[in-house]
C-alpha cells in the first residue's frame, strides 16, 4: 500500500490536515493560472503580429509621453532655478529704505531707477554692487551674488556698472588713420 507523500506526512504528524489542504488548493490555483498567463502572452504577440498599426500607435503614444515628460521636467527645472535665484536675491539684498539718492540704469533699452543710499550709489558706480530683477522689482545685491546669478540665469542679473561700457564702440573711429597734409577742403 503506497500512500501519497502528503498522507504519509499527515500520519507522521509532521503536517496538519488543514495545512495540507491549503497547500493543495494553492497548487491548483497556480496550475489554473499558468495557462491563462500563457494565453495572454500568446494573444499579445499574435495581436502585435496581426495588427502592426496598434504597435505603431503604441510607439507613437510612447513618444508623445516622452515629449510630455521632458517638457514637465524642463518646467520643474525652470521652477527650481527661479526658486534658487529668489533665495539668493532675498538672502543677499541690501536695505535701500533709507535711500535718498536715485541711481539710474538701463534695462531692456529703458532707463530705470532705484532709490539707494549715497554709499550704495558709489558702490554701484564702482561695480561693487549690482542690480537684479525679480518679479518686476529691482533689488541691490553684492556683485559676487550677481555673478552667481549670471551663471545660472542671465535674465535675472540686470545691471552691473561698467560691464556694458567695454562693449561700446570707441568715440573716435578714425583715430588710427592719418590725415594727409595735402588734403584741402
Amino acid at each position: 500500500m503506497a500512500d501519497s507523500l502528503r498522507d504519509q506526512l499527515i500520519k507522521a504528524g509532521l503536517v496538519s490536515q488543514e495545512r495540507a489542504e491549503k497547500l493543495a488548493k494553492d497548487k491548483k490555483k497556480q496550475q489554473a493560472q499558468q495557462p491563462k498567463l500563457k494565453k495572454a502572452v500568446r494573444a499579445q504577440t499574435q495581436q502585435a503580429a496581426v495588427n502592426p498599426s496598434v504597435s505603431a500607435a503604441q510607439a507613437a503614444k510612447a513618444e508623445r509621453d516622452k515629449a510630455l515628460n521632458a517638457a514637465k521636467a524642463e518646467q520643474l527645472a525652470q521652477k527650481a532655478l527661479k526658486a534658487q535665484i529668489r533665495e539668493l536675491v532675498m538672502a543677499h539684498k541690501l536695505d535701500t529704505k533709507d535711500g535718498a539718492e536715485t541711481y539710474y540704469f538701463q534695462h531692456i533699452n529703458r532707463a530705470k531707477r532705484v532709490i539707494v543710499t549715497k554709499e550704495q550709489h558709489e558702490q554701484l558706480s564702482k561695480s561693487l554692487l549690482a542690480i537684479s530683477v525679480l518679479d518686476k522689482n529691482y533689488y541691490v545685491i553684492p556683485v559676487d551674488i550677481a555673478h552667481k546669478i549670471l551663471e545660472r540665469a542671465p535674465q535675472y542679473a540686470v545691471y552691473i556698472a561698467n560691464q556694458h561700457e567695454s562693449t561700446a564702440p570707441p568715440d573716435d573711429l578714425y583715430a588710427n588713420f592719418q590725415v594727409p597734409d595735402d588734403l584741402r577742403w
